[in-house]
């Protein structure tokens, strides 16, 4: 007997739900413990938002509108290295900023999260997923 209780759900949202599984990764999450947008209820040009792991500590902000968004921000220790993962893409290098801050232009509205490296290239932590 064949199961067709899938043939309802739009291609779309099965494409998105299999993305999902793919971006689960094993690891320390750095978890969001502030986000302006949810503390100060109203829309504001500038997004807050705060990430702790133990030590780590990831402050950043996101600007912008339409379609592209920079984010900018520091973190502690200052030795680790910042790299932005976007849903489905793969890594994108922390622009030329002093040590223990970071900066990414021109992101595309999306899902994008952190990635922390140590120095020597050893994954520390990431951050949780979320919508810029």
């Amino acid at each position: 007997m064949e199961d067709h209780r899938h043939e309802n759900v739009p291609d779309d949202v099965v494409a998105r739900a299999k993305a999902a599984f793919e971006t689960q990764t094993s690891g320390p999450v750095a978890a969001l413990v502030f986000d302006s947008a949810l503390e100060e209820g109203s829309p504001a040009a500038e997004r807050r938002m705060r990430f702790v792991f133990g030590l780590v500590c990831v402050e950043m902000s996101v600007t912008g509108a339409g379609a592209w968004r920079t984010i900018r921000g520091q973190v502690v220790p200052k030795s680790l290295r910042v790299q932005l993962e976007r849903e489905g893409t793969g890594v994108a290098p922390n622009q030329e900023v002093p040590e223990g801050h970071f900066g990414f232009e021109r992101v595309p509205r999306g899902l994008v999260r952190l990635r922390l490296d140590d120095p020597d290239g050893s994954a520390s932590a990431h951050t949780e997923w979320l919508l810029v």
